[in-house]
């Protein structure tokens, strides 16, 4: 009796470019993650925050292991939790953008933007990201039509992930440290830091809807 291949060079081929897409408009786009690498990319440049953008595609991998040996399955089972999750961690970020908001010029309100977020802080961190939640969890309902395609998909996954977002993270960060002359103005700083946190409460509105 014959097993099924672990990985399969026809399922890979069948969903790498949709995976790469489906990274690319995910991880590429304005959220939690990217407005605050934009943020700690104009406060200390590119290279202090690679600790940051290096702990947050370790902690959506986590995640995206997390869902692909059950956890997925678990939400659509009770999505009341995966609701609660969202909840706690919409209130965090609205928390945040306030913050943001309120900030003074030259004067962090965040205590994790007084200096660069660590690795550890960074993957915690998506634990409160609801759209880390959505990435992870959709990726394999979408992409893992069989039960057996599960293992080969969140492997995939993983790989692809952490290839997007080292790139779309150090896109955000540079962003951020292109501009950093220009917030040398406090109104300036004043503005972006308020501008930021309009983005990040815009995207909590968007995935509690």
């Amino acid at each position: 009796m014959s097993s099924l291949p672990l990985f399969s060079s026809s399922l890979a081929s069948d969903i790498g470019l949709p995976l790469l897409t489906f990274a690319f408009l995910t991880a590429g786009t304005p959220g939690p993650n990217n407005m605050m690498l934009t943020a700690s990319g104009a406060r200390f440049g590119w290279r202090r925050t690679v600790p940051h953008i290096f702990g947050i595609f370790c902690g959506l991998a986590v995640m995206i292991a997390l869902s692909g040996l059950g956890l997925a399955q678990l939400f659509i089972v009770f999505p009341a939790c995966q609701w609660l999750l969202k909840l706690a961690g919409g209130a965090y970020l609205l928390w945040l953008s306030y913050k943001l908001w309120t900030a003074k010029a030259g004067h962090s309100a965040l205590p994790f933007l007084d200096r660069p977020m660590r690795p550890h802080e960074a993957a915690l961190f998506q634990g409160v990201n609801p759209k880390a939640w959505m990435m992870a969890t959709t990726i394999i309902s979408l992409f893992a039509v069989k039960p057996e395609q599960t293992l080969q998909v969140t492997v995939m996954a993983i790989a692809v992930f952490c290839m997007v977002g080292w790139v779309t993270g150090s896109a955000w960060t540079l962003l951020g440290q292109s501009i950093r002359h220009w917030l040398q103005d406090p109104r300036r700083e004043r503005w972006f830091n308020r501008a930021l946190a309009v983005l990040m409460a815009g995207c909590v509105a968007w995935f509690m809807s």
